[in-house]
This record gives structure tokens, sequence and C-alpha cells, in this order.
């Protein structure tokens, strides 16, 4: 399986940029990194979240790994 394995910079990425220009102006970004389980495999992700009082706003994905041993 192709892992990304690419630096983020968030700088350089247009997509990145759509993103951050879309949050209320209010909101606080945070990053995060965990594991989601599903029945068929783990997978470790990362990335940011906007949170906008107790709401959680809109993610985007830096990193989606599999933990499935191959």
């Amino acid at each position: 399986m192709y892992e990304h394995q690419i630096p983020f910079r968030p700088q350089l990425n247009g997509v990145w940029r759509s993103f951050v220009d879309g949050l209320e102006p209010d909101c606080e970004l945070w990053s995060f990194r965990g594991r989601w389980k599903t029945q068929y495999r783990d997978w470790q992700m990362q990335g940011y979240v906007a949170l906008h009082g107790e709401k959680i706003e809109p993610y985007f994905l830096t990193s989606q790994k599999s933990m499935q041993a191959t």
C-alpha cells in the first residue's frame, strides 16, 4: 500500500488555504493525532480541527495511515 510521505506544508497548500479561509473568525484551530478502529482495520490519522465555542467544526486531515499488518 502506498503511504504519502511528503511533509505537510500548510503555507504551500491551496486546499489548506481554502479550509482556513472558510473558518469562522472567532474559532480556535487545534491539531490532533489518534487511532480510529473499524471492523476492517486500524487507522492512524492526524490533522487539524476547528472548535467554535463547544461545537467541533470542520476538520482537515494531513495524514492517514493504515495500521494493518501486511
